[in-house]
This record gives structure tokens, sequence and C-alpha cells, in this order.
């Protein structure tokens, strides 16, 4: 098969549905399997168009049924980037394959790797990467391989760091399982490729000597977090708003911002392609960074608006996207469409945030109705952050795409170059989570540390909070009334003597915390 397109190849792939059924047969009555994969990151393999590789994943995938039809098959994909880029679409693994497995390294993945390992970005990554696969796919999804590659991507200090804070950011966002790669190191072998390739001959959980790396450590550490847990596994956590991905747009980037900015605001997100999925039920509707002419069918549009008058929250930021009945919809009108001959500077909430968009695209605009709240503004005068209500629903525009930027500037989310965008984000979820009917019942100021809530029953909810930075933070999170915060595994929660609804919580770099939040006894409240 040398020379030959593994994927496209009518000869190559006849050979490989013979070996693939060869192979499943011999040894599918063997105890130690558990499911079968495709192949190892076969998306790697060739050059192909959407068309071929979904048929490609067919036939492999019926070749593994007919020979094993009772073990689930697994997809083995690496870095796959949604239904606008790449030809190996999410939608199309979860038609034929049983489940999902993103290989979320922070070098590998597209714009991931521009922080460091022991940043929101980095820590975040695993987990934004397990919810983008399954929710796009509508399969269940794990992380099948992750590590940090090696010692030239992060001191010792600073991969036990990362490692600790994936671990709990997975396990907090309902992930189903994690495998680290590799078990040993190669630095003592002398055959291609690790005679060629420098990257992966110092990756092991164990060095040289057998002995344990400080990430193994952690890992260590974190199962035995969980067996001192009095829970075996976390109930399904909330999600407040559904993220709508959209045509022309790189989804990718999208949502990994979306996710960093949401966990940073308190805000928990389900993703969904209007391309190619059913439209979500929701009462919060995020529509981040729209781009284009064809950015979203007329359909979904009017469906939307429909649902804000009937009373849901709508968000959308725009890059240079063409919307109908927008002034209707927003209460802003569009001056003039054009690119910007500057950068923008804008002051919210006492922070004054910079963002590069000199020669990008995008809008100029006024008030449109009386109505319609001005939030921010840029510097040099026009609405750059509104709210309007429209029927019982609100519409809030944010007048750049804020999360493709974001995805692409160093820094973003963190530190002295912190753009502070996760402001205009919790803006919004104050909007919608005050007082909502079976919403969250906590929440929190500090961008640094993720809080989810899991619900039990009506009056128990378990709670996670995990510290997305390397320093010591205290969070103080903040309870509607009638319900009360308990430590199970955390350091005790101070309760503030002004404030009977108010705790503060301190937590180590990169740690977690499990609490209880339970409603007091006679409470009507949710």
């Amino acid at each position: 098969l040398e020379g030959l397109n593994l994927i496209t190849d009518s000869e190559a792939v006849l050979w490989e549905t013979r070996f693939v059924s060869g192979f499943v047969q011999h040894f599918r009555n063997h105890e130690g399997i558990a499911a079968w994969e495709l192949g190892n990151e076969c998306n790697a393999l060739a050059i192909v168009d959407r068309s071929q590789s979904a048929l490609w994943m067919a036939t492999i995938s019926n070749a593994i049924r007919a020979a094993d039809p009772d073990r689930p098959v697994l997809s083995g994909m690496h870095a796959l980037t949604g239904e606008t880029s790449g030809n190996w679409h999410l939608s199309d693994q979860g038609q034929w394959l049983d489940a999902m497995t993103p290989h979320p390294y922070p070098m590998f993945s597209e714009f991931s790797g521009l922080d460091a390992l022991n940043s929101p970005r980095g820590v975040l990554l695993a987990a934004a990467a397990n919810r983008f696969s399954e929710d796009l796919s509508g399969k269940p999804s794990f992380v099948e391989e992750f590590g940090t590659l090696g010692p030239c991507l992060g001191s010792p200090r600073v991969s036990a760091e990362h490692v600790r804070g994936v671990l709990h950011t997975l396990w907090a966002q309902n992930g189903r399982g994690m495998f680290w790669w590799c078990n040993s190191d190669f630095a003592h072998l002398e055959k291609p490729p690790y005679s060629w390739f420098p990257l992966e001959r110092e990756l092991g959980l164990f060095d040289a000597d057998g002995q344990p790396r400080p990430f193994a450590v952690e890992i260590q550490k974190f199962a035995g977090f969980l067996e001192g847990l009095p829970i075996k596994s976390l109930p399904n956590r909330i999600i407040d708003a559904a993220c709508l991905l959209t045509r022309d747009q790189e989804q990718w980037p999208v949502a990994l911002s979306t996710f960093i900015l949401g966990q940073q605001a308190g805000i928990d997100f389900s993703f969904h392609n209007l391309l190619e999925q059913k439209f979500p039920e929701s009462p919060v509707y995020f529509l981040p960074s729209l781009k284009g002419a064809w950015c979203i069918e007329r359909r979904h549009w009017r469906e939307l608006c429909r649902r804000v008058r009937d009373g849901a929250v709508l968000y959308l930021s725009l890059e240079d996207a063409i919307l109908d009945e927008f002034e209707s919809t927003t209460g802003l009108r569009i001056e003039t469409k054009q690119h910007r001959s500057c950068d923008l500077s804008v002051t919210f909430e006492g922070k004054t945030m910079g963002f590069p968009l000199a020669g990008r695209p995008g809008f100029t605009f006024s008030q449109g109705c009386k109505s319609l709240k001005i939030l921010a503004k840029d510097s040099q005068g026009p609405p750059i952050f509104s709210e309007y209500k429209l029927g019982a629903g609100r519409v809030f525009v944010l007048g750049f795409a804020v999360e493709r930027l974001l995805a692409s500037l160093p820094g973003a989310f963190h530190g002295e170059s912190d753009r502070g965008a996760w402001l205009f984000y919790r803006a919004i979820a104050r909007s919608f989570q005050t007082g909502r009917k079976n919403g969250k019942v906590v929440s929190k100021e500090s961008p640094n540390v993720a809080v989810n809530e899991h619900p039990v029953n009506a009056g128990l909810r378990y709670l996670t909070l995990t510290n997305l930075s390397s320093e010591l933070v205290s969070v103080t999170l903040k309870a509607v009334r009638g319900w009360r915060i308990t430590a199970v595994s955390a350091p005790r929660p101070d309760q503030q003597a002004n404030d009977p609804e108010c705790w503060k919580v301190p937590l180590q770099g990169m740690q977690s915390a499990f609490l209880e939040v339970r409603k007091s006894k006679g409470s009507r409240s949710r």
C-alpha cells in the first residue's frame, strides 16, 4: 500500500477492511478488549475532503461491527475543530462512531499553546475540547490522550500544576475519564523514530530509572481526592446557556474562548452546531463572533427572535455578520460597516480594556431605539456593548468578535495582559441567573475560580470550585436566600458576619474544593 492514499484509494481501503475484519474476528473473544478504534489519529494519515473521510469512517466502522457487533467503536481522532474547518467533522463522527476521544495536547491543539501550561487557557483546554467533542457529535466523549510531552514545555512544578488543574476542571465538567501519554520515557531507545525525533523521548509518568515524576504524584493525589468524597460520581452540572456555533466562523477558537470566558464569569455552556443539529431548547442563547452574510439561516434567526420575545436572553458578538431586522431586534442602528482604522479602547465596570482591532471589519452603531440601554461605549463615542428589551426577553450586543480575537492573543485571559472580557459575560449572567427557576443558587466574583453546580435533588446541590491560577485565591461565594454552604472536601468556608448568605473559601493554586449547598428547612426559595 506504499504510496497510496490510505483513506481514498479503493485498493488500500479493500485491504484495510480485510485486515480489520480478520484482526477483530481473531481477538474478539479476548477479555482484555473493551472497545475497538478506527486507529490512532487516522485523520493525519492523508489529505481528504469531508465526503471521503465520512465514507472511510463508515466503511471501517461497519467492518468492525460486522466482525464484533457487541463492542463499541471509538474515534481515536485528534484535534477535530468543528463543522466549518477541517475535513473530519464531529457530526460525521457521531453518525458512525459510539464515542469521541479527543487528544488535547496544548502543543498540538489550535489556539491552545499560546499561554503557559499553568494558565487558565492551559488548564481549561482539556475540559473545553471534551465538551466541544461531546456536544457537537452527540456522543459520549473522554480524553483518550493527554500529557505535557516533556520538560521543554514546562518545568516539573509547572507541569504538575497543569496536570492538577486539568484533572480537577475536567472532573468538574463531568468528564468521563483521562489517559496519560505515556507511561515511560524513551530517552534510552536508539532505534527509529526515537533516534530521529526528540519530542517524545521524555514524556513518561516515570523516568528512565522508574521514578515517578511530579505529575504522576498529582494523578495519585487526585485519585485519593476522589476516593475521599462521599459520592461515587458527580451529578451533571447545571447548564446555563446554549452556545450556537454558526456558518462562516472558525468554530473551535470561538468555542474555546466562549468556554474560558464562561468559566471565569460563572456561565456553563452546551455547544450546538446549527449547520447539523436541531435547534436546542434553552432560556439563554449565545451567538459569539458572528461572521459573514450567511452566518445564520432565516428560520433559525426568526425562531431565536420568537424565543426572546417569549422571555429568553440572547447575546450576540459581531464581526461583520449580516442579520435581518437588526434594528428592531437589537435596538441598535448601523451607521456604517467598515474596517476599523484604530484599536478599540472601552471602559466597563471600572476597567479600561484595550483590544487590537485596527484593520479588522466591524460596525459603527448609534442608538436606534430610545429604550436601548448602552452599557459601554467605544472611547471614540459609539455604543460597543448594549442591552435591549425585546418582548419579555433581552438582547445583549457586543460590537466586536471578542471570542475569536482573544483566541489569537497570548495572555488574553490572565495576568497583566488580561483583557477583562469576562466582565461582559458576567454582566449578562447577572441578568438571567438572579431569580431564575432551577437556576444556580451560588454566585462568585473572581475570574480565577471556576464554580460549577451539580443538583442532587430539590434541596441539595454539590458545588465544585477550581482555582484556575497557580497562586492562592480566596473566593467569595454568595448564596441566594434560603441556602447554606457547608464544606465536604475543602478548607472550612468562612461565613461573613455582615452577610449570612456569604462565604469565603481559600484555594491553593490549581486546587479544587467540594462543597454542599443545602436549602434551609421551610425555605420557599429555589
